[in-house]
């Protein structure tokens, strides 16, 4: 391919190189890189150049702060060597990783690693007391290897190999499941987490596997290395008991795990449930238009073959018109960013009628595109004055329609911005005023669960923008007219690409991918630490009535009702219930401001969700409880006084 002519736009350019497979600039994929002196238009003036990035390489001991100094000092000599409508612009300086994961992707990973921690923390409790109640059963045997001359170091050393080897199997079976567990992963989640695609089990993730395997044998295994370590040998070996060995001490200390088990599955279910609902607030909230019915063309104009607003207006007049004559398509209007599909850019303004802001506090505003057609189209309510007409045109005095939010900010009511003049660029630059015809509702322009931003709208009749999202109003479901529409663009102008052709659902439940996906995992981290709870208190239990089968047999015996024993144990479960689920609330009130950066629509102090995931535990821990409780009550007491 080096040397041969590749077509642009009308211009050809000569490949000088290839990049090798899958080479991503920043978070974007391109299939082509022109060099920048060759995009520029030399006849563009300073004040409507667009922002540019750049990537840097710092040299040792700079920091992103230093570096940021050093460039607002080059861009204040070039102020005064070359003066221009630019000369207040600074630089915005940050670390690459930082912006290409994000403050709250950065947040949001955080907590699901913590999640994923907590998690791991009641399964080591599971093993842990696991092992203690093996090493119980194992009093006897402890006691008779120390007898015949076994040292200590000796037992512990053996303990904690057996407990390493469990570990290590685990870990292996835990990778062949992480395995397939990621390609669920990379299938469900959404495209906005930057190189989920690219996540692999590789060497550093199988280090990290290992160690973390030998860890948890380790820190499972000291319980029962220490209670080894302290086995009564007179004791142990006189009796002849599989339970020889266990004591208050060993209670105790499963009695603890369970708890702790308890109170961090409050946490999680708490911190899940919160995001439940803030998702469940997010899908709620009116987004400020129809979305129903509604299909979108994103297109965007070639400047070699539509030089002029002429053809630009020109070439939507006619898609639009030929839209329109397909069966089934009620309306179509056109709009540069849709409701859902982000902004596509801020710039100062003022208002004439109101005192000149100072220098340093211009307020900013999104703007956007849009023609006669579109509010009605899309559904969006005009609040005060009217949308864009037909006469709003080329010669005639330039017009804007604003959003509530910006009426509201800069006026206070709606209809006192009716007739007033926004100066685009505020006071300080060279930028054309425009006249406040109308004031429509709010959309969710960011996505549904961001805060709503002041913008204003330019009439496309009056300032032609050769990229624009074509709005379709459809009778029915918008899907079954994507065909239509691929034809309709191809038969105007088949050279013209469609960048994208979806109903705008779609732009919204997009907004939505990464907090639906962070929701998803954070539950099922919840669900999977309810369901080890429930293994954890049942084992605990279960062994406790196990230890207790000649007591409970005695006092059946000497003629306790079974109510009694019901009672007893049933008060037992309920302490260590209440202790965790008491504990479990106090961290998760306390650890509910590391979610306020995930939570919409609700507040992180939930009384009522708390209360809630305290009755979820307890239903868990009673079902979990329910099996050894009936254990209790249904002794053989005869069976058991015989043995004994």
């Amino acid at each position: 391919m080096i040397g041969e002519s590749l077509e642009l736009d009308g211009t050809p350019y000569e490949i000088i190189g290839v990049l090798s497979p899958g080479r991503k600039f920043l978070w974007r994929s391109a299939e082509v890189y022109l060099p920048l002196g060759r995009t520029q238009n030399p006849a563009e003036k300073r004040s409507e150049h667009r922002s540019i990035g750049g990537l840097g390489l710092l040299k040792p001991g700079i920091t992103a702060t230093g570096a940021k100094a050093n460039l607002d000092a080059i861009m204040q000599r070039l102020a005064l060597s070359d003066p221009g409508p630019e000369d207040d612009h600074r630089s915005y300086v940050s670390y690459l990783a930082e912006d290409m994961t994000g403050g709250e992707l950065r947040t949001t990973l955080l907590i699901l690693m913590g999640a994923v921690g907590l998690v791991l923390l009641i399964a080591c409790a599971n093993v842990a007391s696991l092992l203690l109640v093996r090493s119980t059963a194992r009093a006897r045997e402890i006691a008779v290897r120390v007898a015949i001359g076994a040292d200590r170091p000796r037992l512990a050393r053996q303990l904690l190999t057996e407990n390493l080897v469990l570990a290590v199997i685990g870990g292996a079976l835990g990778l062949l499941l992480a395995a397939w567990c990621l390609r669920t992963l990379i299938l469900i989640g959404p495209r906005s987490i930057p190189r989920l695609t690219d996540a692999t089990l590789d060497l550093p993730v199988l280090l990290f596997a290992t160690v973390a395997s030998i860890l948890v044998g380790l820190l499972a295994g000291v319980a029962p290395v220490l209670n080894a370590g302290k086995v009564d040998l007179i004791t142990a070996l006189k009796e002849g008991s599989p339970t020889s060995g266990s004591g208050k001490r060993g209670h105790g200390f499963r009695n603890a795990l369970v708890i702790a088990e308890i109170a961090i599955t409050l946490i999680l279910a708490f911190a899940s449930g919160l995001l439940i609902r803030s998702l469940i607030a997010a899908q709620r909230v009116n987004p400020g238009f129809d979305p129903q019915h509604l299909l979108t063309i994103e297109l965007e104009l070639p400047g070699s073959r539509y030089k002029g607003d002429d053809s630009v207006r020109d070439y939507y007049s006619q898609l639009s018109q030929s839209l329109r004559s397909e069966p089934g398509v009620e309306d179509v209007g056109l709009v540069t960013a849709p409701p859902g599909a982000g902004d596509r850019g801020d710039y100062w303004y003022s208002i004439l009628e109101k005192p000149t802001p100072p220098r340093d506090d211009v307020p900013l505003t999104l703007f956007n595109f849009a023609d006669a057609n579109y509010f009605r189209v899309a559904g969006i309510r005009i609040i005060a004055g009217r949308a864009f007409s037909n006469t709003d045109r080329v010669g005639t005095t330039p017009v804007t329609v604003i959003n509530e939010q910006l009426a509201c900010s800069a006026f206070g009511d709606p209809q006192l911005a009716l007739g007033k003049h926004l100066k685009v660029g505020g006071p300080y630059m060279d930028a054309p005023t425009l006249q406040i015809v109308g004031v429509v509702a709010n959309t969710s322009q960011e996505s549904l669960d961001a805060e709503n931003a002041p913008m204003f709208y330019y009439a496309f009749s009056q300032n032609p923008h050769p990229f624009m999202v074509v709005v379709m109003r459809t009778s029915g479901d918008p899907a079954q007219w994507m065909n239509a529409a691929r034809r309709h663009v191809s038969e105007l102008d088949r050279n013209i690409p469609i960048q994208s052709l979806r109903t705008a659902e779609d732009w919204l439940g997009a907004t939505l991918d990464s907090r639906r996906f962070s929701t998803v995992l954070l539950g099922l981290f919840g669900a999977l630490a309810m369901i080890l709870a429930s293994v954890g208190i049942y084992g605990v239990l279960n062994y406790w009535v196990s230890t207790r089968q000649r007591e409970i047999a005695i006092r059946l015996a000497v003629g306790g009702p079974r109510s009694a024993i019901l009672r007893w144990a049933g008060l037992h479960a309920a302490r260590l219930a209440a202790i965790g689920i008491v504990l479990g609330g106090i961290g998760a009130w306390n650890a509910a401001r590391w979610l306020e950066s995930l939570v919409f629509g609700v507040k992180v102090h939930s009384l009522p969700m708390m209360v809630s995931a305290g009755a979820a535990v307890l239903v868990i821990a009673a079902l979990a409880a329910s099996m050894p409780l009936w254990r209790a009550t249904h002794t053989d007491a005869v069976r058991n006084l015989h043995e004994a």
